[in-house]
């Protein structure tokens, strides 16, 4: 009797078309990822701009209506008005015009000291209804012994870039080239401590909390993209703990961790590792 051989088991396995739907089903998931993080930082950038229109628009209602700037009110008037009381003295409601810290001499480098108008600014704004945030501290003393989120957020509100970052506002602060500059403005900063026992009384250790990817992007959008000129500054871009000197460490001779070093001095969107890392924050020249 003849014996047939055994038959070889079936392989089983995908076609080249069943492949290639694989590979295309794979592809349109990774776009759709890919296209998906973009319209979510593009989202966010939006959302940032809008909050300092929204800010600025704030500023300029309470000034038409009270006629003075939230935080700079004098005693007398803030009184009258039920606003949070003040002592008129420097950065304390003194009517100058320039939002300041609670006895600062600014020129001495006291840029960041929250306390006086620079905690008043907001509570008036919220006392008057004008931003969402509920900042309503009515204690203009220099802040002291904050290290929780919770600290930092009774005093300024969250930015809406995210990433740890506040809303700063202040009249003083040094350009580029290290010129002393009086005019309001906002600042989005990243706090990593305020007060004693790390730092000085009042003072706010800030360090920088936006990729050069993120600055490029809301700097392009609302001015001219430019790191070291129009309405929209980088500031002290180059170091995790950088000096409370706001400008020190953006110069137009070496190149910093946010900004290039060659004319006309850019974001660093083109480094890798670098463009896509925290290494900048931003001033909002205002114009109030």
């Amino acid at each position: 009797m003849q014996i047939s051989p055994p038959e070889s088991p079936k392989l089983s396995g995908f076609t080249l078309i069943e492949l290639s739907i694989v590979l295309v089903i794979i592809g349109l998931l990774i776009g759709g990822i890919l296209v998906g993080r973009d319209l979510i930082s593009a989202a966010t950038i939006r959302a940032q701009i809008s909050q300092i229109d929204k800010y600025n628009s704030a500023v300029n209602t309470f000034r038409l209506k009270y006629n003075a700037l939230p935080g700079d009110m004098l005693p007398a008037t803030a009184t009258a008005l039920g606003f949070f009381a003040r002592t008129g003295g420097t950065g304390d409601g003194d009517g100058n015009g320039v939002i300041g810290g609670l006895t600062a001499t600014p020129i001495g480098g006291a840029f960041y000291l929250l306390g006086g108008e620079t905690v008043l600014f907001w509570t008036d704004l919220s006392k008057a209804g004008l931003i969402d945030a509920s900042l309503n501290d009515s204690n203009d003393a220099l802040v002291n012994g904050g290290t929780t989120d919770a600290q930092y957020a009774a005093e300024l509100p969250h930015a809406k870039i995210g990433n740890g970052n506040y809303v700063w506002v202040n009249g003083y602060y040094y350009d580029a080239n290290s010129n002393f500059v009086t005019g309001n403005g906002f600042q989005i900063i990243a706090v990593a401590g305020m007060g004693t026992p790390l730092f000085d009384l009042g003072e706010v250790q800030i360090y920088s909390g936006i990729t050069p990817i993120e600055a490029y992007n809301i700097d392009k959008k609302i001015d001219d993209g430019l790191p070291l000129s129009g309405k929209v500054l980088a500031m002290m871009p180059d170091s995790t703990f950088p000096t409370t000197d706001p400008g020190f460490s953006v110069n137009t001779t070496t190149s910093t961790l946010c900004v290039t070093g060659a004319v006309p001095y850019t974001y660093n969107t083109g480094t890798k590792g670098v463009s896509t890392s925290y290494n900048c924050s931003l001033r909002f020249q205002a114009q109030w």
